[in-house]
């Protein structure tokens, strides 16, 4: 509330209404302004007030309010405290708003009805009037412009009332008619500015005003107009997605008007500006755009349609949300935050009401596609989820994918072809030395043969140890919070250096919070979520699993808190190969622990994959090595790895078969009937676990005499054929080949 004693604005009207703007300003930092212009023309004086300087503002307005020709202004804006001498500011020099003001303008036809019951109303000239909206907390730019533009279209008032920085008049002052108003038939004597109804003290709630005006929160389509473009840059010098190309590059389109449209939508979701995306339309390749007689029509519908079809839709979707609370910063709400960034501390907000935001039907065809960066689990501006045991393989599985990234090639899927583009990403890691990383990432290189000119500039690397990566801390004092210069620097690095994809192993060391506490990771994960749609990127968050005991890990095994994998669109987890897939695919006992498969747990975005991708590490000699004393290091590579077919298991089983064991097994299946069935007690398999000393209860046992027997009827030796046993009972048994 104010604490400044006031006046009766009856008995001193512009004294009344300085102590009214001071009041309500008092703690902001920043000053007032006032402006005096002339009807006739000519250069007017500006004079910067401070907060609390009510005296010194009195004098100035009354030293004009006689002037002959003087009209004289004051906003109910705060601007900068740095707005310099004898400057009136703008838009980008507010940093408060302390009401809003509809420029009812009867002479004009510039008025309509009131949303809401104004704090004070003052008449300018008769006819004319100025209802006032003060608000029991100032508002920041970004807060008041949507309400200012729903004010203007609810008001249908005149454009001034859109505009937060705009001048209005004093009461106590004089009206002097300028040229303009002249000619609309206004007397030349000046008119006294008065109050039609006089400020009771009372301030109205933001959150009441906000949901009044909801319903024009929305621009109609009558106010889109055509975008103005400036100088268009050299479309060949513009880099384009995917999609754009494909759409500029169309040949044959059913419908060439809908087909510009969609380049036009496309070319600004990708992040065009005007000026790129109309070069880069212009330059179509595509005969689509014959459909324009010449460049100046392209031009031209261009403009409209940017303007109409992309900007108003924009203008929709933000205004809405603003006008809603938005999709503020995580911290905006911190009295003091510097939002605007000038070094100077921004109102504090308060909660906020919500609306419904309309529905706005699209053309499905014309929607763009999900940008999936490398398989289906990196995807831009969202984050994806790695969990793994320790010590498995995973960073050196995301080092071979980083390097598939930027190199285009397919390294862990040879016969996919090269990649549709090369990408940049970015490793960090918060557990290894750099040196340690390097090792790995050169011998990653040597195995795949990779040149310096393969990895170019698109591979960025960073480690724990040099400097930590904390997003997000916890404060005794003033609990969890957002690290933000790190929360900055990282975007910014992102966006500066056009990364594609950043790795971050592992999760737990971006974080100082409770790994127990769902709401806390909560808020790490889709902190990390922002941090991927703003800088345009994918982000993938390697975790590690709680103790298994030998268990194999799921997703509900994530280390900590569970709310981490609720954040993800896609999670997938990492597992050893266990001794069944082991004896299943021939793999000795003494190589298992270099077999690993990786099983999307989680696919909110695609078709979920039940199958299994398996991979195999490698060592690879780095030739660092100095004689015998010294040997080379030699660092595990993660490489494609095929799980054998049933067929080509039994097959290796059955050739490491002796000459004496095949001949037992064959003489006791020609002399006894066996079972091909293997639950049968009769199954030709115990034969075979016979003769090569296997224990029947053993099922590792039965599985080895299972591939074998497979292995067997596979290469011939062995066939499968039905016979009658004593009570005539068909069955299928096992027999050797007749000869």
């Amino acid at each position: 509330m104010i604490s400044v004693t006031q006046a009766k604005p009856s008995q001193d009207p512009i004294r009344s209404h300085c102590e009214m703007l001071h009041g309500l300003a008092e703690g902001i930092d920043g000053k007032l302004v006032v402006s005096v212009f002339f009807a006739a023309g000519g250069e007017g004086t500006i004079s910067h007030h401070s907060i609390g300087d009510v005296d010194g503002m009195v004098a100035e307005i009354s030293a004009h309010s006689d002037t002959p020709g003087a009209n004289v202004y004051c906003g109910l804006q705060i601007m900068r405290k740095s707005l310099g001498r004898g400057e009136r500011g703008g838009k980008d020099d507010v940093v408060a708003v302390l009401g809003l003001v509809a420029d009812m303008d009867g002479d004009t036809g510039k008025t309509g009805d009131l949303p809401f019951a104004p704090s004070y109303t003052i008449e300018t000239s008769p006819g004319n009037q100025q209802p006032v909206w003060l608000f029991d907390n100032p508002l920041t730019p970004d807060e008041a412009k949507p309400l200012a533009a729903a004010l203007q279209r609810a008001t249908g008032s005149d454009s001034g009332t859109k505009d937060i920085a705009h001048v209005w008049r004093i009461p106590g002052t004089k009206n002097w008619p300028n040229e303009a108003k002249l000619k609309r038939g206004r007397s030349p004597d000046a008119a006294s500015v008065q109050y039609a109804q006089e400020w009771d003290g009372e301030l109205i709630p933001l959150d009441a005003f906000r949901t009044a005006l909801a319903p024009w929160a929305v621009a109609p389509a009558s106010e889109a107009v055509p975008v103005q473009l400036g100088e268009l840059p050299d479309a060949g010098d513009v880099t384009v997605s995917d999609k754009a190309a494909a759409l500029l590059a169309a040949n044959d389109v059913d419908d060439r008007s809908k087909h510009a449209r969609a380049v036009v939508e496309q070319l600004n979701f990708d992040g065009h500006g005007a000026e790129e995306a109309a070069a880069l339309f212009l330059a179509a390749t595509g005969n689509w755009l014959d459909r324009y007689a010449n460049e100046q029509r392209a031009r031209t519908d261009f403009e409209r349609v940017w303007g109409k079809e992309v900007a108003r839709r924009e203008e929709k979707r933000e205004a809405a949300a603003r006008l809603a609370g938005g999709l503020k910063g995580a911290n905006d709400n911190v009295a003091g935050a510097d939002a605007d960034g000038d070094g100077a501390a921004n109102v504090s907000t308060t909660g906020v009401a919500f609306v419904a935001t309309p529905y706005i039907p699209a053309d499905p065809s014309t929607l763009p596609r999900r940008e999936w960066l490398f398989g289906n689990h990196y995807i831009r501006k969202y984050v994806s989820v790695t969990v793994s045991p320790g010590g498995l393989g995973k960073t050196s599985s995301s080092i071979v994918e980083a390097l598939s990234m930027v190199s285009g090639k397919p390294l862990l899927s040879p016969e996919g072809g090269l990649l549709p583009k090369r990408l940049k990403a970015w490793l960090f890691n918060g557990e290894d030395p750099r040196d340690e990383m390097v090792r790995r990432i050169e011998a990653a290189r040597l195995h795949y043969k990779l040149t310096a000119e393969d990895i170019g500039d698109r591979l960025f690397l960073d480690v724990g140890r040099e400097r930590e990566l904390v997003v997000l801390i916890e404060d005794r004092k003033a609990g969890i919070k957002i690290n933000e210069p790190v929360v900055e620097a990282v975007v910014k690095q992102i966006k500066d250096n056009e990364i594609d994809v950043m790795i971050v192993d592992p999760f737990v060391s971006t974080h100082q919070v409770n790994e127990n506490d769902n709401g806390a990771i909560d808020r790490v994960a889709k902190l990390w979520a922002k941090i991927a749609d703003r800088a345009n990127c994918s982000v993938d968050l390697v975790a590690h699993t709680r103790k298994l005991n030998g268990e194999e890990a799921t997703i509900d095994d994530v280390r900590g808190a569970g709310s981490l994998i609720g954040a993800a669109r896609s999670v997938r987890v990492l597992n050893r190969m266990s001794r069944e897939q082991a004896n299943l695919a021939g793999v000795p006992e003494m190589d298992v622990a270099e077999h690993f498969h990786i099983a999307i747990a989680k696919a909110n975005m695609t078709k979920q994959d039940s199958r299994l991708a398996w991979r195999r590490l490698e060592g690879v000699g780095l030739g660092n090595g100095d004689g015998i004393s010294k040997p080379q290091d030699h660092v595990g590579v993660v490489t494609p790895w095929k799980f054998p077919s049933k067929e080509a298991t039994a097959e290796k089983a059955a050739s490491e078969v002796t000459a004496d064991q095949l001949e037992k097994i064959l003489v006791r299946l020609k002399n006894q009937t066996s079972a091909f069935a293997r639950n049968s007690s009769s199954w030709a398999g115990f034969h075979v676990m016979d003769a090569l000393g296997l224990n029947r209860e053993s099922k590792d046992g039965r599985d080895e005499a299972a591939k074998i027997i497979g292995g067997l009827i596979a290469d011939g030796t062995l066939v499968v054929k039905q016979e009658e046993d004593h009570r005539r009972h068909k069955a299928n048994v096992v027999r050797p080949r007749p000869e």
